[in-house]
């Protein structure tokens, strides 16, 4: 199965470099909404590996597929002849990102010059993309994992 997935175009060279293999994208319901701790249902052991949106009432609600596809399925770039193989997917809160995370997503700390870790320079992008506030609203998000086909 392909999917589209859209990035800004400062990020096409370092997918295509191999050192962006990462995506986040907030989880939204089926009327559009964000995805919150009473719209959505997670394993006992708190892992959101399946979504079941519950903004319905039973029994209308249902597992919530991330609409970039499944494992194994090939995304392809929006406005350009690159291709992605999804590897992994879950969801989680934004603000669970590590470092090495961040860095997946392409970002380089820069302690030594501005004092900025890969995960700050993460949020202030985040922030720029989805509005002021957004990182620290801590939604949850699919985490995409993925190789260049």
């Amino acid at each position: 199965m392909k999917n589209f997935i859209s990035f800004r175009d400062s990020f096409l060279p370092l997918i295509l470099s191999g050192a962006k293999t990462q995506t986040r994208r907030p989880v939204k319901l089926r009327d559009g909404s964000l995805a919150d701790e009473n719209s959505i249902s997670n394993h006992l052991d708190g892992s959101f590996h399946k979504v079941m949106d519950f903004s319905k009432s039973f029994p209308y609600w249902q597992e919530l597929p991330c609409k970039y596809g499944n494992v194994g399925d090939i995304m392809e770039i929006r406005d350009a002849e690159t291709r992605l193989k999804i590897e992994e997917i879950r969801v989680e809160k934004l603000q669970k990102i590590t470092e090495a995370d961040a860095v997946a997503e392409g970002f380089v700390s820069d302690w030594d010059n501005a004092g900025f870790s890969a995960v700050n320079l993460f949020a202030d992008v985040w922030d720029d993309i989805y509005g002021e506030g957004s990182f620290d609203s801590d939604p949850f998000v699919w985490v995409i994992i993925f190789s260049r086909c």
